[in-house]
């Protein structure tokens, strides 16, 4: 059995068999109470001055950094020998230096990448580092973010990270970049639809004589500029007037991001939402990925406002505790309101509240 020092050493010297062509350092740290070995590889310059030679160098990375839990590493060679060790860090630093050139690839198309993502400080305390504006009780982030069929990564901003883009950049300000990520959100595609559209949902009303077909409506994809036209008002108008729903629920989905909170920064499309309601309404956070929007008129005419809105807030906080922690957004609730064209915070489940 190996003390920390000898397995570290057996560690690096697997290291150096995979990659025979860099320079490995490894460190054993602690990091947020547990031990990890972090290890680092360096291309090595090549004096080779053959063109192949130059090109293989240039498709690998020139340093890769890697993070591994310390006891899942004795975990794995116990199990495996360090042939099974070898393989899972030539895997993890693969899958590291893959990011670094999507990055690479990134940095290329700062501008059309950058956008703003909204989160709530309570779930995720450790984004506040990045460059950020306050929301409410939320905060938006300057985000830059790639999505593709196979890959997608974000990586949040900071005065500290700007660096590696200047020559992307340039001298632009802060404010620019916060102008710039707003017009990026007007290009983004949302997706307009009923929750009864949700698979598996309008198939729950069969045990009512109802017909799941006649219940699924369908998805209207659109962008902030069409809400300008006419026919975009009608066709979500048509949706939402033909919903079978007693009290219906719609979602909106940003289709082009990995998140879809960003709408709650984009003041044309909540305006533009309202227009389609023709009245006010609740958003509901149900996950990072979609929100619920549930018009003013929903709500049980006998309610009062107060109620309704307990209600609600206690309906948000019981879906979040069935979500992971990658998946939730917020225990906030909004509410658009279509007279004043502002977007309110009506605060957050308590225990204390009673349901109905």
């Amino acid at each position: 059995m190996y003390n920390k020092e000898e397995f570290k050493q057996v560690v690096e010297n697997a290291v150096k068999e995979i990659f025979p062509d860099r320079e490995v350092t490894t460190l054993v740290e602690d990091r947020s109470q547990m031990e990890q070995l972090c290890v680092e590889t360096k291309a090595v310059d090549l004096d080779n001055k053959d063109s192949d030679a130059k090109e293989a160098k240039h498709k690998k990375s020139s340093s890769a950094h890697a993070l591994f839990n310390f006891n899942r590493l004795k975990e794995i060679h116990e199990q495996s020998g360090i042939e099974g060790v070898k393989d899972f860090i030539k895997s993890c630093i693969g899958y590291c230096e893959n990011n670094l050139e999507e990055i690479r690839s990134t940095m290329k198309d700062f501008k059309s990448s950058l956008n703003i993502k909204v989160f709530d400080p309570i779930i995720k305390s450790h984004l506040a580092n990045c460059i950020t504006r306050d929301l409410g009780d939320l905060k938006q982030a300057l985000v830059l973010v790639k999505n593709e069929e196979d890959s997608a990564f974000q990586i949040y901003l900071s005065e500290d990270n700007l660096d590696p883009f200047k020559n992307v950049i340039g001298d632009i300000t802060i404010d620019a970049l916060w102008d710039l990520a707003k017009e990026n959100l007007k290009k983004c595609k949302y997706e307009f639809l009923s929750i009864l559209s949700i698979p598996g949902l309008a198939e729950l009303f069969q045990d009512k004589g109802l017909d799941p077909e006649d219940l699924r409506e369908p998805t209207i994809t659109f962008t902030t500029n069409d809400l300008q036209k006419e026919e975009t008002i009608r066709e979500m108008q048509d949706l939402v007037t033909n919903c079978k729903l007693v009290q219906p629920m719609f979602i909106i989905k940003n289709r082009d991001l990995s998140y879809s909170t960003s709408l709650l920064c984009n003041e044309e499309l909540l305006s533009g939402l309202a227009q389609v309601f023709n009245e006010s309404y609740y958003i509901l956070p149900s996950s990072t990925l979609e929100l619920l929007l549930f018009p003013e008129s929903s709500a049980n005419p006998l309610d009062s406002e107060n109620e309704v809105r307990k209600h609600l807030k206690g309906m948000v906080h019981s879906v979040n505790q069935t979500l992971q922690s990658n998946e939730l957004f917020t225990d906030e609730v909004f509410k658009y309101n279509k007279s004043v064209e502002k977007l309110e915070f009506i605060g957050r489940y308590e225990s204390s509240t009673t349901m109905y």
